[in-house]
């Protein structure tokens, strides 16, 4: 495993820990196209809340896309603080920017190869 993947893999890691522990959503990263996307979509077996308390994600989602620059779609009825959304946000980019490293990593040796 490359430096690349090790990192790429890390990252995901940190991303869907952080998701896991202190949002109601879960994480899914779509890399099959450009740009890549990082999709919040509600779990269903509910969380515990910030405030102690259990809930479950209501109706919606947050995708996160990263290419030249990032946007943020958000179609989601869940509340949540700025902080935690602007981590989402930058965990998203640092998942996005090891993907695109570990890309262009394998395109540079295929081109090597042929």
């Amino acid at each position: 495993m490359s430096s690349a993947e090790r990192a790429f893999d890390e990252a995901v890691s940190k991303l869907k820990k952080y998701v896991d522990e202190k949002t109601p959503f879960c994480a899914i990263v779509l890399v099959d196209e450009y740009p890549a996307k990082v999709a919040f979509i509600p779990r269903d077996d509910g969380q515990m809340s910030l405030f102690g308390g259990k809930e479950k994600a209501k109706s919606g989602k947050i995708i996160v896309t990263v290419g030249i620059e990032t946007d943020v779609l958000i179609d989601s009825d869940n509340a949540l603080p700025a902080r935690i959304l602007k981590k989402l946000i930058r965990l998203s980019e640092e998942t996005a920017y090891c993907y695109y490293q570990m890309y262009r990593e394998e395109r540079d040796k295929y081109d090597e190869n042929k």
